[in-house]
């Protein structure tokens, strides 16, 4: 008898052979079909993985089509060694290695994480991978990661229908997970507000804190008392997942909400939000919206010249490392001489920094030293090329318009 016969085992195949051999279900003849099928299946595997021509491909692929099996006979014999006897005289070594494999298959089309934005296992492991990995696990093992998939899915079928129900949209690019929006929706719908696109999705959140909360409010937050129910419509089998999602908006995230000033609901003193990892909160700046005014001076502002955009703020910065004026345009000479510098590795990023240290709003220092650094990083990416270096420059900073620019522009 072959390798597949006498192999010692408590796997799936090891119990339906023994059990069929000793009922009398495997014969001769359905023992020597095994025989002559088992070296087909393992070509075909050893063709997946690596290839069929070396002796050590073929032990892999060996130990991958027993897997395979397993997987097959686990599901379809249920544990009844004499049924997975019946199984492998009537569908063969192949057939049911077939099965374990459409069993693989269903799992790697499984979605395997609550991140939208997190790249799914079927995309960096191959075909070879995935079969090793999964074809080995044992049965326990396999079924508890179905279940696990199983269950992601659940949740994230539960956050689209939150975030449908409040009118929102899930942005895919974001570092947050589906439990974050899943959230964010909830406290929407508490707000009863429109879930409007960037900023103004966070400024809808905010209006639950908007107002100084009454100590009745407080109360109830400290008492366990102050319920976001479940929505009337939610789907029943989703109602257990958007409760949990309820009891912890409750416990947590309101608690935060009216602890937390509004006009740094966004950013705390350290740059780092208390509620970053609750909700998700979408990818915007202080600069670029009216929160700007909550912190900018009155000598920041005549600075800036009333300005907030990021193009604004870089061509600040800009001018403060060529050792000009802080102001939020910049000439066209100016420009070609901020090429050079990036180019000759001599920008004065020391006095940006001691600039934004000592001029800018503490609660945008964070911000305004980050766009700088990005700035540099990606024009230190295009310094070999001058013209593509300019272009980069002249579309991240506000260029001053000439007379004769300014002239054209006038209505006759």
């Amino acid at each position: 008898m072959t390798q597949l016969v006498l192999h010692e085992g408590e796997s799936p195949l090891d119990r339906a052979l023994r059990a069929g051999v000793a009922a009398g279900i495997l014969d001769a003849d359905a023992l020597s079909k095994l025989r002559k099928d088992a070296p087909k299946g393992i070509v075909q595997i050893a063709g997946v993985i690596s290839t069929p021509y070396l002796q050590t491909e073929l032990e892999r692929a060996f130990v991958v089509l027993r897997g395979l099996v397993d997987k097959g006979l686990a599901v379809l014999a249920a544990n009844d060694p004499v049924r997975g006897a019946s199984l492998l005289r009537d569908r063969g070594i192949l057939g049911l290695s077939r099965e374990g494999n459409g069993r693989l298959k269903a799992l790697r089309g499984m979605t395997e994480s609550l991140y939208p934005s997190e790249v799914p296992e079927s995309t960096w492991l191959n075909d070879a991978e995935f079969l090793e990995r999964y074809a080995l696990l044992p049965e326990e093992a396999f079924q508890a990661e179905v279940a696990r998939r199983q269950d992601v899915a659940r949740h994230i079928e539960a956050a689209r229908w939150l975030v449908s129900a409040a009118k929102g949209r899930i942005e895919y690019d974001g570092a947050a997970d589906y439990a974050m929006w899943a959230r964010t929706a909830l406290l929407v719908l508490a707000a009863k507000v429109a879930w409007p696109d960037g900023v103004e999705a966070m400024r809808a959140i905010i209006t639950l804190m908007s107002k100084p909360p009454s100590a009745k409010a407080k109360r109830a937050i400290a008492s366990d008392s102050l319920v976001i129910s479940v929505p009337d419509s939610c789907p029943a089998h989703l109602h257990d997942i958007v409760a949990v999602w309820c009891n912890e908006c409750r416990k947590t995230v309101l608690p935060l909400l009216i602890s937390t000033p509004p006009d740094l609901a966004l950013v705390d003193n350290t740059g780092c939000n208390p509620l970053a990892s609750w909700i998700a909160i979408p990818e915007l700046s202080l600069i670029d919206t009216d929160l700007h005014a909550a912190h900018a001076s009155d000598a920041w502002r005549k600075l800036t010249a009333g300005r907030a955009s990021h193009e604004a703020m870089l061509t600040v910065l800009s001018n403060v490392a060529l050792g000009q004026p802080p102001k939020p345009v910049i000439s066209r000479k100016l420009m070609e001489s901020l090429v050079a510098h990036v180019r000759a590795e001599n920008l004065d990023s020391t006095a940006v920094e001691s600039f934004v240290r000592e001029e800018a709003p503490s609660a945008l220092q964070a911000e305004l030293h980050q766009l700088w650094l990005h700035f540099c990083a990606d024009a230190a990416m295009l310094a070999m090329s001058a013209t593509e270096l300019a272009a980069f420059i002249e579309g991240e900073l506000s260029l001053a318009k000439t007379k004769k620019a300014r002239a054209k522009a006038r209505p006759t």
